[in-house]
């Protein structure tokens, strides 16, 4: 996924997001529910830390900083979802 699709213009994390079909294991598109506090406490560590160490920014401080562009790895996912446990 990228910071677009879970982060707003305004840096606040999106409650719904969709996961587009091209980043989907099944190949179709699937709304995404970020609505689990401890999850959104996490994936908002993760790009308050990247912002911090300046990882990735870009020209302006929409999108956290970051290029709406920017790919939020796999391996990030997996220890947000695992806050959720």
């Amino acid at each position: 996924m990228k910071v677009r699709d879970c982060v707003t213009a305004t840096g606040q994390i999106r409650n719904i997001s969709e996961l587009r079909a091209e980043a989907s294991h099944n190949g179709k598109a699937q709304s995404l529910y970020l609505n689990n506090p401890r999850m959104v406490g996490a994936l908002m560590e993760y790009l308050q830390e990247r912002y911090r160490r300046r990882r990735g920014l870009g020209e302006s401080d929409d999108y956290l900083g970051m290029p709406r562009q920017t790919v939020i790895p796999e391996s990030v996912w997996y220890d947000v979802l695992a806050a959720t446990d």
